[in-house]
């Protein structure tokens, strides 16, 4: 009972802007029949190890990913890294530098929101995050709760997109750097458009 198709080379978890455990998005996965997954958390390879073990109990190869938000002189362009080594603490150490940037991002954007008359609680946006590394969707979730939107899309629309109020631009990296960085490891890229 096959629902979509046999191999998944984009999907997100809890730790990072994903709504299920790398054990349940697998399960699910699975269940969908998926035979191939990578985990492509934004920033983060923490999730890999929980993924992998699923993974071999559901019959699912799990690929180590990570996506990185880059500029390029076309805009905002999200970068797929694929066959990372999850035990690389080098590139562990650059992971880091990027969550802690995302972080602090998303603590401007709630001091904005605050100041401008939505009230949002960063310790709400980092419960939501449940500690994966910081996004809008989870300040979107934060937003929809606190009833200043009537959706959780209406949040993106109104507030926290690109060109609206309380974007803050995010700390990315150049994508001929973020090539570079995942050269250095060993990785597969892929580039994919996106606003992050």
């Amino acid at each position: 009972m096959s629902t979509g198709y046999a191999i998944d080379l984009h999907t997100h978890s809890q730790r990072s802007d994903g709504a299920l455990t790398p054990t349940e998005l697998v399960k699910r996965a699975a269940a969908r029949g998926v035979t191939i997954q990578a985990l492509s958390d934004h920033d983060t390879l923490s999730g890999v190890a929980e993924a992998v073990a699923e993974g071999d109990r559901q019959g699912v190869r799990i690929i180590p990913a990570t996506e990185l938000n880059t500029e390029s002189e076309w805009g905002h362009v999200h970068v797929l890294a694929y066959f990372i080594n999850p035990n690389d603490a080098a590139f562990e150490v650059r992971m880091k530098w990027l969550r802690e940037n995302r972080g602090r991002r998303i603590g401007l954007m709630v001091e904005n929101l605050n100041r401008l008359g939505y009230p949002v609680s960063l310790a709400r946006v980092q419960e939501i995050a449940q500690g994966g590394s910081l996004g809008r969707p989870h300040l979107a979730q934060a937003l929809f709760e606190a009833g200043h939107v009537p959706t959780y899309d209406a949040a993106f629309d109104t507030l926290i997109s690109d060109g609206r109020p309380m974007f803050d631009g995010v700390t990315t990296v150049f994508g001929v750097s973020s090539l570079t960085i995942f050269g250095l490891v060993g990785s597969v890229s892929s580039t994919i458009n996106g606003t992050a």
